[in-house]
């Protein structure tokens, strides 16, 4: 009894040893329910930032060193960026979002070293660095404190826009209001906004003419969504010169518009003029979020299965799109712009072009939570690129718009050494096994002695 209770525990923990990979993989797929609520919560991406630290500091340069990685799937068009911020208000003093674009394939790591180096314009003081990662869509995808850091500002003049005291006015408003520079408000194409500012300087005054301050001109850039989206084009906005006097000032500006309904940040600075040049730099970059109106669409993220198909496989695509970027609570408008009937066309083609397989489906709504896409695949596909276009109309007798396209690259499968995980459970069912094979051994034997 005692032996056979023995090998039955042997064998029990043998079993939940080596068959745990697989448990904790079915508790971490990508769509499960829970059956109170019915609801399925789905994985959008699996992105992190590991061992992320501060390895030098020259002055108010930093090198910066981490480990970004996916676990499930493959996921393209990953950026980074390095946040400045201001510990006791959580005002972002700087963000520098990084040219770089990644793509990473199922449990892939990539480890990066990068310089940040904080604006001239930046007062003395202890900041907090941050390190993000979105992808170019806006998607959010990983964040990681790097620690405190001490800012020592020279003694050259300087200009610095205090974004903690901007606001936004929307112009020809009949009541009024003061919106955040990054809630996001909603405004019509007739409408325009216009960005009101605290300044700091340290320009010096000319004693001979006290009246004559340097000159500086705003300027602008508009990202689409956030500032990990791409430049767009952009129209208006300020373009007269402005004379900045010593110490702390109010300036107020009018913001370019983009031609499209959607989400917008614009990033605006004061540019010194050909006088001050010599004596100042570009003051510190501020930005704002705003909302223009109208029937929108994003394609958030889009996820192969693989990092290659032969001809005859199957991709599954998982595409993720949200709706009208105006459609939000406590919108200005009270609602947003809504679709009756929405289209997604695909196609998949290698690294040099060829169509390896395509999707075109008219749906009466698309789930914002995630779009199963299932493309037989024509020819061989190795990296394969999906460019996915959405299209919508705001009813049945409306003719379809294409909201957005976007192309999602899928880096070339390479050779992945073994994680450790993978050594330690290797070796683990190895032991196991042995141990086994020991234990059955030993107890034949002892049965073989007793029927002698």
């Amino acid at each position: 009894m005692i032996k056979n209770t023995a090998l039955g525990l042997f064998l029990f923990l043998f079993s939940i040893i080596v068959l745990s990979p697989f448990l904790t993989f079915a508790q971490t797929s990508p769509a499960s329910t829970t059956p109170e609520s019915k609801i399925t919560a789905v994985t959008v991406a699996t992105v992190n930032i590991y061992d992320a630290k501060i390895i030098s500091q020259s002055g108010n340069t930093f090198a910066i060193s981490f480990d970004i990685s996916n676990r499930v799937g493959v996921q393209s068009g990953i950026k980074y960026s390095v946040t400045l911020v201001k510990p006791k208000t959580g005002d972002v003093a700087d963000e520098h979002v990084y040219s770089e674009v990644l793509a990473l394939g199922e449990n892939q790591t990539i480890t990066k070293t990068i310089t940040y180096t904080a604006p001239a314009s930046v007062s003395s003081g202890t900041y907090q660095l941050w390190l993000r990662s979105n992808n170019d869509r806006g998607l959010p995808l990983a964040l990681a404190n790097l620690g405190n850091i001490t800012i020592t500002s020279s003694n050259t003049p300087k200009v610095d826009i205090l974004g903690d005291t901007c606001y936004l006015t929307v112009d020809g408003e009949k009541s009024v209001k003061k919106y955040t520079l990054r809630q996001g408000v909603d405004i019509a194409n007739t409408e325009s906004l216009t960005a009101t500012c605290k300044v700091f300087s340290t320009m010096p005054i000319s004693k001979t003419t006290p009246k004559i301050f340097p000159f500086f001109t705003p300027t602008f850039e508009t990202h689409f969504r956030t500032l990990y989206g791409d430049i767009v084009p952009q129209t208006g906005g300020a373009t007269t010169s402005i004379a900045i006097s010593a110490g702390t000032s109010t300036i107020s500006v009018s913001l370019p518009k983009a031609f499209k309904p959607q989400a917008y940040d614009v990033l605006f600075s004061l540019v010194p003029n050909s006088s001050a040049k010599a004596t100042v730099s570009e003051s510190n970059k501020v930005n704002f979020h705003y909302v223009l109106r109208g029937l929108s669409g994003t394609v958030q993220n889009t996820v192969f299965d693989k990092l290659s198909y032969k001809k005859g496989d199957i991709a599954q695509l998982q595409i993720f799109t949200s709706e009208s970027a105006d459609s939000f609570e406590r919108s200005r408008a009270g609602s947003g712009t809504k679709s009756e009937k929405q289209k997604l066309d695909v196609t998949v083609t290698d690294t040099v072009g060829i169509i390896c397989g395509s999707y075109s489906n008219k749906e009466t709504r698309l789930d914002p939570r995630g779009n199963n896409i299932a493309i037989t695949m024509l020819e061989d596909c190795n990296g394969p690129i999906a460019k996915v276009t959405l299209g919508a109309a705001v009813d049945d007798n409306s003719d379809l718009q294409t909201l957005d396209s976007k192309s999602f690259e899928n880096p070339l499968p390479l050779p992945l050494a073994p994680t450790p995980v993978n050594i330690i459970n290797k070796y683990t069912v190895i032991f196991l096994v042995a141990g086994l094979f020991i234990v059955l051994i030993v107890l034949l034997k002892k049965r073989f002695y007793e029927n002698k």
